[in-house]
């Protein structure tokens, strides 16, 4: 979800709209002073009748001079508007605070130091069986192999994604670990791993595209 800006964008309405309306016509050809929208992006704009009563929507589509609107926002009331009424793109308080989201926040072409150190989300779980890692949540994993496991493919990886998957054998030992076609190794040759009880094996890995999980060598039998 993105809000879009535009500087100015303002218009009055082509015809008047009650309480339930869910589209606003604007002046002919006033559309496009507006955001043009797609998916799932979106702008606040402010209806404004002739004795200043406000109302605050949510325009979430625009064909040529037609809104699509939710109405009622920021704690406003949906009211009725007369052919005339003014319509104008604000900065609202709301708006603000989707800018200042974090996963609204996009930085390119940018050098960044860190004054720091910056961790990786880590998950840490027992595995059995199939198991599918979390790669939106997490990018490291700690596993405790309880049995044999099998690493099966994932849907949720990034590319550039980097991390490490440590494996550890429970107090049985000889668990084994297979990979589904989504991890590549060196050469295809799989990956040769601790048996010992309680072993401990770090394996490093990469997003190289989707579907394609590139696993380095496994560093072996830490204490």
């Amino acid at each position: 979800m993105s809000i879009k800006f535009a500087n100015n964008a303002h218009s009055t309405l082509a015809s008047g709209i009650n309480t339930s309306a869910t589209s606003i016509t604007v002046a002919s050809g006033h559309g496009a002073r507006f955001p043009s929208l797609a998916g799932a992006e979106f702008f606040f704009a402010t209806l404004i009748d002739s004795s200043n009563n406000l109302e605050i929507v949510k325009v979430t589509g625009r064909s040529t001079d037609v809104l699509t609107v939710t109405r009622a926002q920021e704690s406003t009331s949906a009211r009725s508007f007369s052919s005339g009424d003014r319509i104008e793109l604000r900065i609202t308080a709301a708006g603000l605070g989707e800018l200042i989201t974090p996963s609204n926040i996009v930085f390119t072409n940018t050098n960044s130091t860190f004054t720091k150190a910056q961790r990786g989300s880590t998950q840490t779980a027992n595995a059995t069986g199939s198991t599918t890692l979390d790669f939106d949540t997490y990018q490291n994993f700690v596993l405790t192999a309880t049995g044999n496991v099998t690493l099966a493919n994932p849907s949720t990886e990034s590319i550039g994604q980097s991390g490490v998957i440590i494996l550890i054998q429970d107090g049985t030992g000889s668990r084994t670990l297979s990979l589904g076609t989504d991890y590549e190794t060196a050469g295809g040759a799989g990956l040769t791993i601790s048996t010992g009880a309680n072993s401990v094996d770090l394996i490093p890995y990469f997003v190289q595209a989707a579907d394609n999980i590139l696993l380095g060598a496994p560093q072996l039998a830490f204490a």
